[in-house]
């Protein structure tokens, strides 16, 4: 798995590979939830995305997409309890249990 928060310059973020990683959801799946719903996570800040390139692959590339600390705790929410899930959102990897990236990691 990635690291959560990815810090680049002031902004702090982490992207939907990592959240889809950490509990076991397809990443396909994680994005039509975000655009689902993308109204939403909008009221917490614009919607980006980057190209990831595969580990897998030199020429594949993935869209993923950016999310501040509040996208990713509503995202989150979405998710049901199941039990991959429960133990992201208690590890130090959860964007729950982060909390407070910008504090955190920007100086």
């Amino acid at each position: 798995m990635g690291d959560l928060v990815i810090v680049n310059g002031c902004d702090v973020f982490t992207d939907s590979l990592v959240i889809a990683d950490g509990t076991g959801n397809a990443h396909r799946s994680v994005l039509k939830l975000i655009n689902k719903h993308s109204e939403y996570f909008n009221e917490f800040g614009e919607l980006t995305y980057h190209l990831k390139r595969s580990d897998n692959s030199r020429k594949s590339q993935t869209s993923a997409c950016n999310l501040n600390e509040a996208q990713a705790t509503f995202l989150m929410t979405l998710f049901g309890n199941s039990p991959i899930v429960v133990k992201f959102n208690n590890s130090n990897y959860s964007p729950i249990r982060q909390g407070h990236w910008k504090e955190r990691y920007v100086e």
